[in-house]
């Protein structure tokens, strides 16, 4: 349904029409970004890469945190001078500027920068909802990537227009008065193509709301099957401590650091686990390992079903162990259904829906029809 709201955003609509022309200047709000290691963050990099590749210039805006060492001096600096201090640098491939109070520099770079838009990305509606506030002047975009941003979207009220990574999310986001145009991420597949062993499974982010008990269960009644729990999202030292314990005592599973490379990440991965507890808007980790052919054991919430689709086995995120060690067994021990598996996710990787220059010939539309529609709503004609 959604899908063709933003197809239909290209062909014969204003947008595809738009009087607009030549390279936007493209400002990325958002709390964190790489090298910290997140789906979200992936997300924003890669499109950013894509649209500077097309001649726009993109500046990313994100947040710096104050366990660095630049961030308690920054913060120390910021308190004296009052004033937001921040470090910009082009290594990722496009201009990338930190600061310690993300939403005091977003004001004088939106100023400085005057871009023709600002895409606010974020599932932190304590920044989303005042980033949007401060560039109310400017053609606005609300990029939800986390299913349960949804909830707080009745408290935007400064987007020209609102886009989704999932079909589930933009619905979600409908029922809360909003439209949403459905957008997926971007998985350009010479990244994430690797040479794989295949011969463990991956769990990455082991904390709870990701399914960590479900892993650890599932480690535990299948010690003859060798497990990764990949560190992603920050954890506190007393959360690993335990983690590291528990996993001691199983015997059969290995933590590894958080990667930003996909060769570290699914070098020997046969099957990925996504038992995930909350509402995933999608999964960059199954779309990312489908383009290795490798399948997907994952929960049936939300944006999952749309990520996993034929190229793995879902189970009700709350259904017994035994359901879940039913579908591991599955997926692990039938060499024939797990080339099934593994055959059905590659196609799904290769799916139109995901070719990266249709995602970012779509972004392009509807960074136009943003600019546009701020421009009616203002009573100004773009130029």
């Amino acid at each position: 349904m959604t899908t063709d709201l933003v197809r239909s955003a290209g062909e014969g609509s204003a947008v595809g029409q738009s009087r607009l022309s030549g390279p936007l200047s493209v400002l990325f709000a958002t709390t964190n970004h790489l090298p910290y290691v997140g789906g979200a963050e992936f997300s924003t990099h890669h499109l950013a890469t894509s649209l500077t590749g097309r001649g726009h210039d993109v500046v990313v805006l994100t947040g710096l945190t104050r366990r660095s060492l630049r961030g308690l001096v920054d913060f120390s600096a910021a308190t004296v001078k009052r004033a937001p201090v921040s470090h910009a640098d082009g290594r990722l491939g496009y201009l990338t500027v930190r600061s310690i109070r993300p939403l005091d520099a977003l004001k004088s770079h939106v100023r400085d920068f005057r871009p023709h838009v600002v895409v606010v990305t974020g599932s932190d509606p304590g920044f989303a909802v005042p980033a949007l506030a401060i560039s109310e002047s400017y053609p606005s975009i609300l990029y939800v990537r986390i299913g349960a941003s949804a909830q707080f979207i009745g408290d935007v009220r400064h987007a020209d227009l609102v886009i989704a990574n999932s079909n589930a999310v933009a619905t979600s986001i409908k029922g809360f008065g909003r439209d949403a145009a459905f957008l997926p991420s971007v998985f350009p597949p010479e990244v994430y193509r690797v040479p794989t062993s295949r011969d463990k499974v991956l769990f990455v982010n082991p904390i709870p709301k990701k399914g960590v008990h479900i892993a650890m269960s599932l480690a535990a009644a299948r010690p003859d099957i060798p497990f990764v729990f990949n560190l992603s999202w920050r954890m506190r030292s007393s959360e690993l401590r335990r983690l590291r314990r528990a996993v001691r005592r199983l015997g059969n599973v290995e933590v590894r650091s958080a990667t930003t490379r996909p060769e570290q990440l699914y070098r020997d991965c046969r099957l990925v686990l996504v038992p995930s507890q909350w509402p995933e808007a999608w999964c960059r980790i199954v779309s990312e390992a489908q383009i290795n052919a490798i399948p997907a054991l994952a929960s049936n919430v939300a944006g999952l079903p749309e990520s996993v689709g034929p190229g793995g086995i879902l189970v009700d995120p709350k259904d017994s162990r035994r359901a879940w060690l039913k579908a591991l067994s599955e997926a692990w021990d039938d060499g024939i259904r797990y080339k099934e598996l593994s055959r059905r996710a590659l196609v799904h990787s290769q799916r139109p829906e995901l070719s990266v220059p249709l995602v970012v010939d779509r972004f392009e539309l509807l960074l136009k029809r943003a600019i546009e529609e701020h421009a009616r709503c203002t009573k100004i004609q773009p130029v």
